[in-house]
């Protein structure tokens, strides 16, 4: 898997690869058998969602990859602006499909745990992306074990879809 967290604009940080940096780093990870890229809607404000959706486009090779994106730090300011409440879920996905240029995101993955998440309407909303197929499968970061573990029930119990893959720390303190 590829992280797209680089890809970007040096506004945002000044180690950010512009489009045309990225550009060959992907060029470069397919030919080298790389399929997944993982980005997220935070990482330079949505510019490598962008970035990585118009190389997919243009090299055509969007039914050859996996694409991973994220969603839950605040993108802009106020209480609709990050986090997983319905209103926020279905807001972020619309915007990641809109910079990534496809119908689908392969995986769609909480970033940026918020305490003050509902799990079970981010749970609820999260299966709704599903069933509509704007999300094939979905996955975590970051999100503390207790959390996770009620997530999945919660999604067990209400015959949601689940969690299938997690992207923690690797620290036994955490």
């Amino acid at each position: 898997i590829l992280g797209a967290m680089s890809f970007g604009a040096k506004s945002w940080r000044e180690w950010a690869l512009e489009e045309t940096e990225s550009f060959a780093v992907l060029d470069r990870a397919l030919e080298r058998g790389i399929t997944t890229f993982d980005t997220c809607d935070f990482y330079s404000l949505g510019e490598s969602e962008r970035i990585l959706g118009k190389f997919v486009k243009e090299r055509r090779v969007r039914e050859a990859v996996v694409i991973a994106t994220q969603l839950g730090h605040p993108m802009r300011p106020g209480a609709n602006g990050g986090g997983y409440s319905r209103k926020y879920i279905r807001s972020a996905v619309e915007e990641s499909l809109r910079r990534l240029r496809t119908d689908y995101i392969d995986l769609y993955q909480t970033h940026i745990w918020d305490r003050a998440a509902n799990i079970e309407e981010m749970v609820l909303a999260l299966d709704d992306l599903v069933r509509e197929g704007k999300v094939l499968y979905l996955g975590i970061t970051d999100m503390p074990a207790w959390q996770l573990a009620k997530a999945l029930f919660t999604a067990e119990a209400r015959g949601c879809a689940r969690f299938a893959s997690a992207q923690n720390h690797f620290n036994l303190i955490y």
